[in-house]
C-alpha cells in the first residue's frame, strides 16, 4: 500500500510527495488489514466505512493529518495501543489562497 501512495503522490511538485517517501522508509510495508485497522483507530469509529477504494484507508488519513500523524500512529498500532490517536500530533498546512 506504501508504493501505492508513493505512485499517487509522485509529482515532485506536491508537498506530499516527500512525505510518503519518508511514510514508505519508516513504516517498510503496509497490508490493507492494517490499513483499515488504521483507518478505524484514526477515525475513532467502531464501524469502518465503506471506501472506494483500498488505498483510501491510508490516503485520507495521510492527506488530511500528514505523515508523521500516519507513522507515529501505525507505530503505536502496532505495538498493540488501541485508543484513538492525540490530536496534538495532528499539524496542519495552510491552504494557500489563489
Amino acid at each position: 500500500m506504501l508504493d501505492a501512495l508513493c505512485e499517487r503522490f509522485a509529482d515532485a511538485t506536491d508537498p506530499l510527495t516527500a512525505e510518503a517517501g519518508n511514510l514508505k522508509l519508516r513504516l517498510g510495508t503496509l497490508e490493507l488489514a492494517e490499513a483499515k485497522d488504521f483507518y478505524r483507530l484514526a477515525s475513532d469509529q467502531s464501524e469502518l466505512p465503506e471506501l472506494n477504494e483500498p488505498l483510501a484507508y491510508l490516503e485520507h488519513p495521510f492527506v488530511l493529518f500528514g505523515g508523521e500523524f500516519v507513522a507515529q500512529t501505525m507505530e503505536e498500532l502496532r505495538a498493540g495501543k488501541t485508543e484513538p490517536p492525540c490530536s496534538s500530533r495532528i499539524h496542519y498546512a495552510p491552504l494557500e489562497d489563489d
